[in-house]
């Protein structure tokens, strides 16, 4: 019946500033930052700087100066781009896509990674969904990995969101009217290690806040807490950020798919300009070893196309006798 319940003992959004400083005073922060730098090996101080004033010129670039990370909104607007295939920006004005929110959007690696893997949600999700279907996504965001999906074969199903974000929760709330799926659908306004669905779920998706979160044994909280809310023989569908190069960590990275300019403009962008929050890398070995100490047991990882942004499919087993 699309209604928001709020979850008590929730905790502050990772993915972005609850409260930002104004575009001024933080494009004066970023900008006394590069310039007591310096130049580094690979840019200089003036393209830098130009870069960063270019943030300026649009929404999106304005929203990262200000909280050097993404909420629901920017983030599904990322992900629905290529479905959209947008020739304007972002932004209300309606204006013809810059040059570098065109990069953000079409060329920056790792926002391609990320497309690719919505889209590889989307039709594992697809799969699954069958009359009396229990779904949550959490974060949801706007919730799109469910909403967007084609449920013309299960007349009854059940869809739950959950999300610390009040704003995105009501921005999916909309979403889910125009999807003519809000009698289906339930919010949770809460914080993901601590949250209760209605019932437990055959697929719970999860995108984006382990790549915020440092601390792995919180990561393997976080997934604990996935394993208890879904149904035996249901399944996790999540995905995870692996170490770039350069980071001193091995890199799962395919190099050849990857064009080293934009690599090079990603680089410059995310780490040395805005100091992205979405930094906690992990492998595929830590993070299938992560969802075992959580419980899950065949465990299926989907690299993608540069191995940036692998999607996992991990399942609960059904009920043995001594889990009762």
């Amino acid at each position: 019946m699309n209604t928001i319940q709020n979850q008590a003992q929730q905790e502050t959004v990772l993915s972005h500033a609850s409260a930002p400083e104004s575009v001024e005073n933080n494009l004066q922060v970023l900008s006394d930052k590069i310039i007591r730098r310096g130049n580094l090996p690979h840019v200089t101080v003036d393209e830098q700087l130009k870069i960063l004033n270019e943030l300026t010129t649009f929404e999106l670039g304005r929203f990262l100066i200000q909280n050097r990370g993404l909420n629901g909104y920017w983030t599904d607007q990322i992900l629905m781009h290529p479905l959209k295939k947008l020739e304007t920006t972002l932004a209300s004005t309606e204006k013809p896509l810059g040059t570098l929110e065109k990069f953000i959007l079409d060329k920056a690696p790792t926002v391609l990674a990320t497309q690719e893997r919505f889209e590889i949600f989307r039709t594992e999700i697809q799969k699954r969904v069958q009359n009396g279907i229990i779904l949550a996504s959490v974060p949801c965001g706007l919730m799109s990995d469910l909403l967007t999906l084609d449920y013309s074969h299960a007349n009854e199903k059940s869809l739950y969101g959950v999300d610390v974000d009040s704003q995105s929760l009501h921005q999916a709330a909309q979403l889910a009217k125009a999807y003519k799926l809000s009698d289906d659908t339930n919010f949770f306004e809460g914080d993901a290690w601590n949250f209760s669905l209605p019932s437990p779920v055959d697929v719970l998706t999860s995108n984006g806040l382990n790549i915020y979160e440092p601390d792995e044994n919180r990561v393997v909280d976080l997934y604990r807490q996935f394993y208890h809310n879904i149904k035996p023989g249901g399944v996790l569908i999540t995905s995870f950020l692996t170490p770039p190069p350069l980071s001193g960590l091995p890199t799962e990275w395919n190099m050849q798919s990857i064009d080293p300019a934009d690599l090079r403009l990603q680089r410059v962008l995310f780490v040395d300009i805005l100091s992205a929050t979405w930094q906690a890398y992990t492998s595929t070995e830590q993070t299938t070893q992560q969802l075992k100490d959580a419980g899950f047991k065949n465990i299926e990882v989907i690299p993608g196309k540069s191995g940036m942004f692998p999607t996992v499919i991990a399942k609960r087993e059904l009920v043995t006798s001594a889990e009762g």
